[in-house]
């Protein structure tokens, strides 16, 4: 009898196992705002291009906080790739007539929110280096359907310098069309119509791209390493020889542009595009400027000289990979990733993105020291080289292709988690559209914000 009650009162004492709601409460209240704040300023205390000392700094102190949120099967995951930069000769200047000669800035005005420091170099990774000179020519968002417009018109494209503005559609795009039709240098600008003064207050005090700003950005139009196409950038891969990259009847992989390419300020771009000649562009094509947008070409001439560091700059870039091992289907995987390199300093993209990956890993710490265990794998992806053409990523899908086609069952995606907007925007297959709306519902938030699903 007195055994008994002693077992009777020992499971008494046992503890009780926690239900998936009290881990859900365990993962969340690990999540601290300042923790936060911290990881986002740290992130983003520097330039962190892809390639560059500064951005494995940002992989090392990922891979240091995933280890200590408690997953301990955190590595590297490294590639050889090509990637792109410029050197210090980056022109554009008006030469011609006299009366509008101008020198492009090329510079963004430092930051008044971050201490003033300057950004980066304005350039667009993987142009073409040259020196040419010719008259311009403008042809609204460069799309297929504007080129054919203006060779409508009987305007000329071959041998002129075309200016285009960002929208619509991809800028890698819009150069390849430009190129396509015989141009010898490209320059993408931003017009305040599409995400300036017009659409409202411009930064510091508002959300919109001020008249400095300048979007930088890839326009090689293919995705990963541009010299191993459909193949993982390890040191045993075959890479494609110059020749090859830039040649575009070379079938295997998509060529890199030939012909100097450069973003501008709509600030550099109004002397570009002010006094040009020919027809008055339509109405669709005029944009913010306080002038008559023509179509060209001349009598402006522009002079560009972009040279970039040469096709052989090929750099080591760190992808960070967290495991958690499932328990009862440990060969199902479930990815949780967003990249981690930036042109500038990253604050919104990708930074948001990393910092919640980050504290979803301080979550799932928490609960897996309260013994939470799950089901499925997670996988957490730290990309490196996404601003290139998503590199990282898709040098570790082709790595692991067959694991992943086999054993992936999803992939979430957290590049920008923070935006200037009240609601929370899912984009994503719609048989998740449900299961995003049920998660939502677990989670505070504030006053007039929304969501907003799509499939």
């Amino acid at each position: 009898m007195g055994v008994a009650v002693i077992v009777i009162l020992a499971l008494a004492f046992v503890p009780t196992k926690p239900t998936p709601e009290t881990y859900e409460e365990i993962f969340k209240e690990a999540i601290v705002p300042n923790d936060i704040k911290n990881d986002l300023q740290e992130l983003t205390k520097s330039v962190h291009t892809a390639g560059t000392p500064a951005n494995y700094d940002t992989a090392v102190y990922v891979r240091n906080k995933f280890i200590e949120a408690g997953i301990v099967d955190t590595s590297f995951e490294e590639y050889n790739v090509l990637l792109s930069y410029p050197t210090p000769q980056r022109s554009v200047k008006v030469v011609a007539p006299a009366e509008a000669v101008y020198d492009c800035i090329l510079q963004e005005a430092p930051d008044p929110y971050n201490d003033n420091r300057p950004g980066a170099d304005t350039y667009l990774a993987y142009s073409g280096s040259g020196n040419v000179t010719g008259p311009v020519v403008y042809a609204n968002y460069g799309r297929f359907a504007d080129f054919e417009y203006l060779k409508s018109l009987g305007v000329v494209i071959n041998g002129t310098i075309v200016v285009m503005r960002y929208g619509k559609i991809f800028r890698g795009t819009k150069a390849l069309n430009a190129e396509t039709y015989g141009a010898i240098g490209v320059v993408i600008y931003s017009d305040p119509a599409d995400d300036g003064f017009c659409r409202g207050e411009v930064y510091p005090n508002g959300p919109w791209r001020p008249e400095t700003g300048v979007q930088r950005g890839t326009i090689f139009n293919g995705n990963g390493d541009p010299l191993t196409p459909g193949l993982p950038s390890t040191p045993s891969t075959v890479r494609l020889t110059d020749e090859q990259v830039f040649d575009p009847k070379f079938t295997y992989g998509t060529p890199l542009p030939s012909i100097p390419a450069m973003p501008l300020s709509w600030g550099d771009a109004q002397h570009l595009l002010d006094g040009l000649a020919g027809p008055a562009a339509p109405a669709d094509w005029q944009g913010c400027l306080p002038f008559s947008y023509n179509t060209g070409p001349g009598p402006l001439t522009v002079n560009m000289h972009i040279q970039m560091t040469g096709t052989n700059e090929r750099r080591d870039i760190q992808n960070v990979i967290a495991k958690i091992p499932g328990t009862v289907e440990p060969d199902r995987v479930v990815l949780l990733g967003n990249h981690r390199d930036s042109w500038t300093f990253g604050g919104g993209d990708p930074s948001s993105g990393t910092t919640t990956l980050l504290a979803v890993a301080a979550g799932l710490g928490a609960a897996m020291r309260a013994g939470w265990r799950p089901r499925r794998s997670i996988w957490l992806c730290s990309w490196d080289a996404e601003e290139y053409s998503l590199v990282g990523s898709v040098e570790f899908v082709e790595q692991h292709f067959k694991l992943l086609t086999r054993n992936a069952v999803v992939y979430i995606n957290v590049d920008i988690a923070v935006e200037n907007a009240d609601y929370l925007s899912v984009l994503g297959i719609p048989s998740l559209s449900a299961f995003a709306r049920d998660v939502t519902k677990t989670i505070a938030a504030p006053p007039a914000s929304g969501v907003f699903c799509e499939g």
